[in-house]
């Protein structure tokens, strides 16, 4: 049976960076890994056609017919690690209420849109990484603030706690990359 991994977090968490070191460890060991990046491995629209729920609908819909179409291919213990899938798009539409760019009426028909409420796109573990506001600034590749990286983090953290499925909050502040895979991989139960 495959292992289904989601992992999402807050900006310069080090997602991205993880997902690639551990996929290389994994191949390097002969452990099956299939790695779904973010909407599915869809090229992602221009930035600014981004920050809207619509978008995060098309996101997260491409995300799950790809996780779909991969557990239906799975093959006995491979591992799967998405890049942002279900949790990931549950999160955004609970940011974009959060930030007040939907009603409420509006996310919870985003929630309940057929293909979101598909069982089979739920993770055996949810990852959500985190840093600090200022490591994130250090780290950062676009120009994030620090007013947003604090919201940002803050809406996570409290989202967070809503994740019913199994899950694990890694704060990777003071951790290298090697670290943060060492960590991940501990948490897959692969060492």
């Amino acid at each position: 049976m495959c292992k289904l991994i989601e992992v999402s977090g807050t900006p310069d968490a080090g997602k991205t960076t993880t997902i690639d070191m551990v996929k290389s460890y994994l191949i390097s060991r002969n452990f099956p890994v299939i790695v779904i990046g973010e909407a599915g491995g869809k090229t992602l629209p221009p930035k600014d056609s981004r920050k809207s729920l619509l978008f995060n609908i098309w996101v997260g819909t491409s995300a799950a017919e790809s996780i779909l179409s991969t557990k239906e291919k799975c093959k006995n213990n491979e591992i799967i690690i998405v890049d942002r899938g279900l949790i990931d798009y549950q999160f955004w539409v609970y940011y974009y209420l959060k930030k007040e760019k939907c009603s409420k009426p509006e996310a919870e028909e985003a929630l309940n849109l057929d293909i979101f409420t598909d069982k089979n796109l739920l993770p055996d573990l949810f990852i959500g990484m985190t840093t600090s506001v200022d490591e994130a600034i250090k780290r950062s590749r676009s120009k994030n603030n620090t007013v947003s990286l604090e919201f940002h983090n803050k809406v996570f953290t409290d989202f967070f706690k809503t994740v019913t499925v199994p899950k694990y909050l890694l704060d990777t502040t003071y951790l290298s990359p090697e670290e943060t895979t060492k960590k991940f991989l501990e948490l897959i139960e692969i060492h």
